[in-house]
């Protein structure tokens, strides 16, 4: 059974939605744009977690950080 994270943050939370997009500049001011992939949009959550501390000074803020640390985020 896969590991969970057992953080639960606050209910208001930020996305910003990039597009992942290929622009080709043609001429006369025209251009060309192709997504790139099948997942074009890049979505990058801003979440607050109470009794987590930014800072990393306690412990629930650094078992928060080793769990997305040990797979390949944080």
């Amino acid at each position: 059974m896969p590991e969970t994270f057992t953080w639960t943050p606050q209910k208001a939370y930020s996305v910003e939605r990039t597009p992942n997009v290929a622009v080709v500049k043609l001429g006369d001011g025209y251009e060309q744009r192709q997504v790139k992939g099948i997942n074009p949009l890049m979505d990058k959550y801003s979440l607050t977690f109470r009794g987590v501390s930014g800072a990393c000074r306690s412990n629930p803020a650094k078992d928060a950080e080793a769990f997305l640390k040990a797979r390949g985020g944080g």
